[in-house]
């Protein structure tokens, strides 16, 4: 009886035992289960997640691209419309301008043109036109070279009153303009002669005083003239046309001392100083208008110099081999060597500035008048001995932009163009 309660008792535990472990497999399934769909609606939702983000992803650079290409294309527009504003700015800009140059081209062959007589410098009135505008007149005056087919006048070399003809060997031209007419130096004769623009002898002077009188510089009535042989500077009053005083060399015909002189040539002034190039010492000296040595510049930095000429405190040097050294008047340094021009000969004893600033030259050899440009460029040429005109020295430029040159071997001492 004891036994069969006992495996009673055993068998209900044994059937609680499966009972439980059974209701703990279904819970545990139960949870598997649960566990499984959570999984799978995860899986789900990150799946179209990720759908989406593809999606979007590709809606965004395609949105992107959109926005590259809408910014190139505005770039492009903005360039387009910048440049059109730009054109039409030019336009209007250079329409301004040909008009002022159109203006300015017809106030250079008026007689009314602001003019610097001591430095035979244009005091130009369209600065303010730029670069531009000054190459569009230069080519003009370029232009009025080119058309050049004969002279406007020839004269000298005449009988004179006392029955001496006028010199046949002319050097320096320098312009009186205030009296409008021309005084050039003759060798020949070993005077000063003055003639009117349209030929006519009026003064002759500076016999007794002179050898071979070369250069000219006019400031004010003073006439500052260089006698290369006799080594000095000698100064009349152009309007008494009286000697009033020379600077020569202190011990002997020659000087290489400090205010001596050897042989001195080329002469220009500048703020109210001298410089006078001496061809023997090869230097440069500064004079006052006292003929009162002031100093030197240029020692052993030049070799055949001849003409000089003074702009904006710069002293333009130039060599018989055609090429130009550029002094400062300030300091005497050497700023600038520009490179030897195989268009000359080794005769170019003479030059001047135009009215735009353009180096007028004078080559003895070639029988040429040649001009160039502020840089030095060829812009044209001139043959004289088509004119019959041979061996051109000296050179000025009257007030108008006309160009008076002396003869050394024609018919004819000066030559107006």
């Amino acid at each position: 009886m004891a036994t069969n309660q006992s495996y009673s008792s055993v068998s209900e535990t044994e059937f609680l035992f499966v009972q439980i472990r059974r209701k703990i497999e279904e819970t545990f399934d139960s949870l598997i289960h649960l566990i499984n769909q959570r999984r799978n609606g995860l899986l789900t939702e990150l799946d179209s997640i990720q759908r989406e983000y593809e999606d979007n992803s590709h809606q965004i650079q395609s949105s992107l691209k959109k926005l590259a290409k809408d910014h190139e294309d505005m770039k492009r527009l903005s360039i387009s419309l910048e440049a059109d504003i730009a054109k039409e700015g030019m336009k209007k800009t250079i329409e301004g301008i040909n008009y002022k140059i159109e203006e300015e081209e017809n106030k250079l062959y008026s007689p009314d043109i602001s003019f610097n007589c001591e430095t035979n410098d244009l005091e130009w009135r369209i600065t303010h036109l730029g670069n531009l505008a000054r190459v569009s007149v230069q080519k003009s005056l370029v232009r009025r070279y080119t058309e050049i087919k004969k002279p406007l006048k020839k004269f000298g070399r005449r009988a004179r009153e006392d029955g001496q003809k006028t010199g046949n060997s002319p050097r320096g031209v320098c312009i009186d303009y205030v009296n409008e007419r021309i005084v050039i130096s003759e060798i020949s004769n070993s005077e000063i002669e003055i003639w009117s623009y349209e030929g006519e002898l009026i003064q002759s002077f500076g016999k007794e005083e002179l050898e071979s009188p070369w250069e000219l510089c006019l400031i004010d009535n003073s006439l500052f003239v260089t006698d290369i042989h006799l080594g000095a500077i000698l100064k009349f009053n152009i309007i008494k046309c009286s000697f009033e005083g020379r600077t020569k060399v202190k011990y002997g015909r020659y000087g290489s001392e400090p205010g001596e002189l050897a042989s001195p040539a080329g002469i220009d002034s500048e703020e109210d100083e001298l410089f006078v190039m001496e061809c023997e010492n090869k230097r440069i000296s500064v004079f006052d208008l006292n003929l009162k040595f002031k100093r030197v510049i240029g020692c052993g930095m030049i070799d055949k110099g001849h003409a000089l000429r003074v702009k904006q405190s710069t002293i333009f040097l130039l060599e018989d081999s055609g090429i130009f050294k550029l002094f400062s008047v300030l300091t005497g340094d050497l700023v600038k060597i520009t490179k030897k021009n195989n268009l000359f000969s080794n005769y170019v004893y003479h030059f001047c500035f135009d009215l735009n600033g353009n180096f007028l030259l004078s080559d003895r050899d070639k029988n040429s008048l040649f001009i160039l440009s502020a840089e030095g460029n060829l812009l044209h040429s001139i043959n004289t001995a088509e004119w019959e005109c041979e061996s051109p020295f000296g050179i000025a430029v009257l007030k108008d932009g006309r160009i008076v040159m002396s003869f050394l071997n024609s018919d004819f001492s000066i030559v107006i163009i």
